[in-house]
């Protein structure tokens, strides 16, 4: 699905600059501007949790043989 919002993104970056980036900060911007780039922070992290859980499992199940 990131690949999706990635896609999106980069489909409607010119109107995001016209209209948001240029206007004056207030709620309505902080939230666009949260809900548009939070989901690639939060995947980020997630995956790189999940690979470390990965790698620590994997060294702690075959440390033992």
């Amino acid at each position: 699905m990131l690949y999706l919002k990635a896609y999106e993104t980069l489909l409607t970056f010119d109107l995001e600059v016209n209209l948001i980036w240029n206007a004056k900060w207030n709620v309505v911007k902080v939230l666009f501007i949260l809900t548009r780039y939070l989901p690639f922070f939060d995947t980020t992290i997630s995956i790189c949790y999940d690979f470390l859980y990965l790698l620590l499992f994997t060294y702690v199940l075959f440390s033992f043989h």
